[in-house]
């Protein structure tokens, strides 16, 4: 394997640099080697410190192969927060597929209610909504903010006075539990990058 770029700050383990555990253990860094793919041909070199070293939920380091913890899954028929799956079918079919109006949802529970001894799958779209926004696989809640323009509106300019003059909301997740649900979904949980890393080809080459 041919020298990395002299340029780059290359970090290769020694058994003189170690990694501290909240628990006051330590683990050599020499203990994690750097990723070698397709026969030596290339080289995955992982940043000094984001190096990505396995550690529990407490953040204790784990040795290198550990296996990693079960994923939590639900019964097949454990369809919470819903009663059961027809009452999940129908959530999904009035918010997602059809997407209905929230006063034709009030008509259509109404009309249930009627037909079927005042039971419907919800009472109103309150409850409709509640239970979504319950879902465990959408529990990130939106929250927002408003942003106004507070820069001076040129007299006579008519256009910029109508978006300068009005606010804007602005709607965003908590990106850390978004990045929390993604780690813990196994269709992609083992599927990405969560290191800072350079891969170099067989002459050096990034």
């Amino acid at each position: 394997m041919p020298p990395l770029p002299s340029q780059t700050n290359s970090h290769n383990p020694s058994s003189s640099e170690t990694n501290h555990a909240d628990n006051g253990q330590l683990n050599t860094a020499s203990d994690f080697k750097p990723q070698e793919l397709d026969n030596n041909q290339i080289q995955v070199e992982y940043h000094p410190l984001i190096n990505s070293l396995l550690c529990d939920h407490e953040g204790n380091f784990l040795p290198e192969y550990a296996a990693p913890p079960s994923w939590n899954h639900a019964p097949p028929d454990d369809f919470s927060p819903y009663m059961d799956h027809h009452q999940f079918e129908v959530a999904d079919l009035l918010f997602q597929c059809t997407q209905m109006a929230a006063d034709n949802v009030n008509n259509l529970m109404q009309v249930w209610a009627a037909r079927h001894s005042n039971n419907p799958p919800f009472y109103s779209k309150e409850h409709l909504h509640e239970e979504i926004d319950s879902t465990a696989l959408s529990n990130i809640l939106w929250k927002s903010f408003t942003v106004y323009y507070n820069g001076s509106i040129e007299e006579g300019d008519v256009e910029a006075a109508l978006w300068k003059a009005q606010g804007w909301d602005v709607w965003l997740h908590n990106a850390r539990i978004v990045l929390h649900n993604q780690l813990g979904n196994t269709d992609i949980g083992k599927n990405f990058d969560v290191a800072a890393q350079c891969v170099y080809d067989q002459n050096g080459k990034q």
